[in-house]
């Protein structure tokens, strides 16, 4: 995981040997969450295909082991690469699926993931009313757990959509909050 950016490509070997080993000591949850893992580094490479297998297969195995948690991740990684790929409503549409796991088993985490990616889908079709909830919403659940890095993204989107609707000042304002968090 901590290769996807710098090494994607030593990232799926990596994750493709540990999928074998999770397979053959039927280590479930890991199982997932490596499938997801995979499925982020073939993005990043630009592989939309692959990574498509990796995280429905990921969504299947989750509903298989009953593992909510996975699949509200899950969930979440197919609409981000929805949103890379333009399709902005279908990526609202399995966010919601995601949205419905985490309040059912209350993990703001996931929560807070959801609504930045609502949040991002929504300024991409110009529902700004819409991702200013989803993203403000985002932000107090980050806030709430504690999440740094993650306050500091919920700024810089807020920013984009001040951008987005032609506000510049406020604009630049979340952007060097942004910054001012990444910062310290």
């Amino acid at each position: 995981w901590e290769l996807r950016n710098s090494e994607p490509n030593k990232s799926i070997e990596i994750g493709l040997e540990t999928i074998e080993l999770a397979e053959k000591y039927k280590d479930y949850k890991n199982l997932v969450n490596l499938h997801g893992y995979v499925g982020v580094a073939y993005r990043i490479i630009g592989n939309y295909s692959k990574s498509t297998d990796f995280y429905y297969k990921g969504l299947e195995l989750s509903k298989k082991y009953h593992l909510p948690e996975q699949e509200g991740f899950a969930y979440i990684n197919i609409a981000n690469l929805l949103i890379y790929q333009e399709y902005y409503t279908n990526a609202i549409e399995n966010l919601n699926n995601a949205l419905v796991i985490a309040s059912k088993i209350d993990n703001k985490l996931m929560l807070s993931y959801v609504r930045l990616n609502r949040g991002r889908a929504n300024i991409l079709l110009k529902q700004y009313d819409s991702a200013m909830v989803d993203l403000n919403l985002a932000l107090k659940i980050r806030r709430e757990i504690n999440l740094k890095a993650g306050i500091a993204v919920c700024y810089k989107y807020i920013g984009d959509l001040y951008k987005e609707k032609g506000d510049y000042f406020l604009a630049i304002e979340n952007y060097n909050t942004s910054q001012q968090i990444v910062n310290q």
